[in-house]
């Protein structure tokens, strides 16, 4: 990956998904793939917020939009996404796993 977008909120500004869509671009929303890390150890992807999060990336018109658990899920999705979203809560413990 060589761009880096931070953000506390998500997409909750419209300067915020405008500076997504322009760290991404150009790709084809119908191919990309959208790997969301989750942050919620007790719900995981059953979180209501993450949940709220892949509707979001999907309305912005991508088809490919996943939830991973870097605790119990496959990492190697990772090697081949087009962008990952850290949504915070799991920085502590993914510098622990140094994946």
């Amino acid at each position: 990956m060589s761009n880096l977008l931070l953000s506390s909120r998500a997409f909750c500004h419209v300067t915020l998904t405008h500076a997504f869509l322009a760290l991404v671009s150009p790709v084809d929303r119908t191919t990309a793939k959208i790997v969301i890390i989750v942050n919620s150890v007790n719900n995981g992807k059953k979180h209501p917020k993450m949940l709220e999060l892949q509707q979001a990336v999907r309305r912005l018109g991508f088809v490919d939009v996943q939830l991973l658990d870097v605790l119990t899920d496959d990492l190697t999705v990772l090697d081949t996404a087009t962008a990952i979203i850290l949504n915070g809560g799991y920085e502590f413990l993914l510098g622990r796993l140094q994946i």
